[in-house]
């Protein structure tokens, strides 16, 4: 079944991260954000933010908020909201860590993913001819997608050059993907509405 629910107080929700153990919806707009509850379906609360929200990650199984002005925000709940400086320059679009491996791959507005490891070492993956629109990490491995319409997969080898290999290319510029659990597949969405399924 479907069913409109209308958030009140949140402008522009674009994204949907969740809070704890999967029992709670974090709803963010550009300004605001709102606890939703999935057993009631109702808002918890909602609040205001004093920055303007421009992409979504999760770090440490928390909502992290990116704005505009090269901060990060971790969300613990809406009274917690703990802020950092991003360690790169640029505009980040995309996000992803890997705990188990200490790695944190930063994907930016031009097109370019800054990867640091768990030994500091940063590392610069020039690729994607234009904004990175998704990141997943995989043990060592790194999917991203871009405007640029591709879906990149590096293999993160500290001892060489990270090279990306083009897994596919689209007619459109992709927007999310997701594989299934055992990576034998992926679907892409794409900004002209088509999901295409990759083997």
């Amino acid at each position: 079944q479907t069913e409109v629910i209308y958030i009140e107080n949140v402008d522009k929700p674009f994204s949907l991260q969740h809070m704890n153990d999967g029992r709670q919806l974090l709803i963010i707009g550009e300004n605001s954000i709102a606890l939703f509850d999935l057993a009631t379906e109702k808002v918890i609360a909602t609040r205001r933010l004093d920055f303007h929200v421009t992409s979504t990650g999760r770090r440490d199984y928390k909502p992290l908020l990116f704005d505009n002005r090269g901060r990060m925000h971790l969300v613990s709940s809406l009274d917690d909201i703990s802020n950092e400086k991003v360690p790169v320059q640029g505009q980040v679009t995309a996000f992803a860590s890997s705990k188990n491996e200490h790695l944190t791959a930063y994907g930016m507005a031009d097109g370019s993913i800054w990867l640091t490891s768990g030994n500091g070492k940063t590392y610069k993956l020039v690729e994607h001819l234009s904004r990175v629109t998704k990141m997943k990490f995989n043990g060592k491995r790194l999917y991203s997608s871009s405007y640029d319409a591709t879906l990149l997969f590096w293999a993160i080898d500290y001892n060489s050059q990270i090279k990306a290999v083009t897994l596919f290319q689209s007619d459109s510029w992709l927007m999310d993907f997701i594989s299934n659990n055992d990576k034998d597949y992926m679907w892409a969405g794409e900004k002209n509405g088509t999901v295409s399924q990759y083997l």
